[in-house]
């Protein structure tokens, strides 16, 4: 008897995994209204996922959801705009077909990209002299023209926090502009009526940042509008952000949304960085996976960086939140600053609507972005780069 007990442990253990994953999926996707689309990202296996919801492995049929170290949710955004839609690249193994008249109109209208720059390595971050962009009067590269006047250091550990996904959600992303400043929001290059919304938050003492999507790692990964993905090649990566930074006057820099995949590949962050290095902006590495070299590469072509220490709201609620801004904290006592990101969520907004009424009394300084890429540009004049 106990023989036969022993035997059925392992097919039970299975199905109490596959009823607690899917009561999981189950309370996830139920969270927030639901709208055509929604998709719920997770680090579960998609064999797992499969498993979970019945789904027969190699039918091809799309799951409920995928896997990401991105964390447990990400909302797509509407269409783009009309004037913003990119033709699909060609296949390298076929022919590319006759564009219908509308896209080779869209094309034909396209600024011609300039010859490949090719970069050597330079052995300190210089002083970046780009020509100002339409609209601006500063010499100044355009991240510190358009960076939220700061005063200069004043010995207190500095923290910037970063809202991601802004744009899509105007009703959260509002939340997040009228919080106490300064905060850097990273507007996703898809929401709608982008500009207007990049103003109300300059308005209000935050700084503005481009969150560009980029290609993540899973064979369940859906592209997104506008995204960068490792194969396009270097015009086409380059073709992509230009138009995301020309729709999006006034950024200090970007950041990456997604991109597990993309960052881990240097040749296709070189085109990446070099378009920054033109535009004089800076870049801050999200760091969704620990394979990244955004950072390294952002240093081997002497492009003003730093990177994410802390997630606010990888997992939900609160109590999560608070816990991640004492992390925060904490990073910034040992290493002088801290970056942390965090998302247009109403537990997230609603722990940092509280903490930032706390945080200068606590011996804090808070500050957007561009002042800590300002001192680690400092910090690193003169060390030999690496990677890339």
């Amino acid at each position: 008897m106990l023989k036969r007990a022993r035997d059925h442990v392992p097919g039970l253990v299975a199905t109490v995994s596959v009823l607690v994953i899917g009561a999981s999926v189950a309370i996830t996707i139920s969270v927030g209204p639901t709208r055509p689309g929604l998709y719920v990202e997770t680090t579960e296996e998609p064999a797992v996922i499969a498993q979970a919801f019945g789904i027969p492995v190699g039918t091809g049929e799309p799951l409920p959801y995928r896997p990401s170290s991105q964390g447990p949710y990400n909302w797509p955004g509407a269409p783009p705009p009309p004037d913003l839609r990119l033709p699909p690249p060609p296949t390298p193994a076929t022919p590319e077909p006759s564009p219908p008249p509308q896209i080779a109109s869209l094309r034909a209208s396209l600024p011609a990209l300039p010859p490949p720059r090719v970069m050597p390595l330079p052995r300190a971050l210089p002083p970046l002299r780009v020509s100002p962009l339409p609209g601006e009067t500063s010499d100044e590269p355009a991240w510190i023209a358009n960076a939220q006047p700061t005063a200069p250091p004043d010995g207190r550990p500095e923290i910037a926090v970063i809202i991601d996904d802004a744009g899509v959600d105007r009703v959260h992303t509002g939340v997040a502009i009228r919080l106490k400043g300064p905060l850097t929001i990273s507007f996703l290059p898809y929401a709608s009526d982008v500009a207007s919304q990049m103003r109300a938050a300059k308005a209000n003492r935050h700084e503005v940042m481009l969150h560009v999507p980029m290609e993540p790692h899973g064979p369940f990964a859906e592209p997104e509008p506008y995204l960068l993905r490792a194969r396009l090649g270097n015009a086409e990566i380059q073709r992509r952000l230009a138009r995301y930074i020309d729709a999006m006057p006034g950024i200090v820099g970007i950041n990456n949304h997604m991109g597990s995949l993309f960052t881990s590949d240097p040749h296709a962050l070189a085109p990446v960085m070099e378009e920054l290095v033109h535009r004089g902006l800076l870049f801050v590495d999200s760091r969704t996976s620990a394979r990244s070299l955004a950072q390294e590469s952002a240093q081997a072509h002497g492009l003003p960086n730093a990177g994410r220490d802390v997630f606010l709201d990888h997992y939900e609620g609160q109590a999560e939140v608070r816990k991640r801004l004492l992390e925060t904290e904490r990073v910034a006592r040992k290493q002088g600053y801290a970056i942390a990101i965090g998302h247009p969520r109403v537990a997230t907004l609603a722990e940092l609507a509280i903490w930032l009424d706390e945080v200068e009394s606590k011996g804090y300084r808070l500050v957007p972005v561009s002042a800590i890429v300002r001192a680690r540009a400092t910090q690193f004049a003169g060390r030999t780069p690496h990677g890339g």
